[in-house]
């Protein structure tokens, strides 16, 4: 339940998370950009070319973090031309608690957040997920599913979640992206 994890994350950046963090910093040349946060660092990447997203993500996780790319907000990314590379880092590496932490949700659309973290601990029921991608109103997910009728089932739940995804497609379109990339991407822009 939402109130459960939001609990565990109280007082979560221990020491032992910033001396991790900062070992993260050092060691894929992030730099510290706002806006400050209680639960979620956001760097911006000073050698974009050099970054290998995917070790990161394994050396966060070793470190008991969850590092991920940091997608802007709508408004954000609606005004701006070009956007720089930003990686966000919250404190813990269960990613029901990362998600949180960052605060993902689709208001708009009546989609709160105890929603999505209700969806993300169904899903772990169905197969495999790792968090790729994430911002206030977006969510990126690398899936493997269980098996095809997991994969079908992830697809129906994700329409109910995300209802631009539903406008724009079918369940089984959905499964068939997913399948083909092995990413869940829900915006809720």
């Amino acid at each position: 339940r939402f109130p459960a994890v939001e609990a565990r994350l109280e007082g979560a950046w221990s020491a032992e998370r910033e001396s991790a963090l900062a070992a993260l910093v050092s060691r894929f040349g992030l730099e510290a950009t706002g806006p400050e946060d209680p639960w979620v660092r956001l760097f911006r990447v000073a050698r974009p070319e050099s970054l290998e997203a995917r070790a990161l993500r394994v050396a966060a996780t070793e470190a008991g973090l969850t590092a991920f790319e940091w997608i802007a907000p709508a408004r954000v990314r609606r005004d701006a031309t070009t956007l720089e590379p930003v990686v966000g880092i919250a404190p813990s590496s269960d990613l029901v608690e990362a998600v949180t932490a960052v605060g993902v949700a689709g208001p708009v659309h009546g989609i709160g957040m105890p929603a999505v973290v209700r969806f993300l601990v169904t899903l772990r029921s169905f197969g495999r997920y790792e968090v790729r991608a994430m911002g206030e109103d977006c969510l990126e997910l690398e899936l493997t599913a269980r098996d095809e009728e997991s994969l079908a089932r992830v697809a129906e739940r994700v329409l109910r979640i995300c209802p631009p995804l539903a406008r724009r497609g079918s369940a089984d379109e959905v499964a068939s992206t997913v399948r083909a990339s092995g990413v869940l991407r829900m915006d809720w822009a």
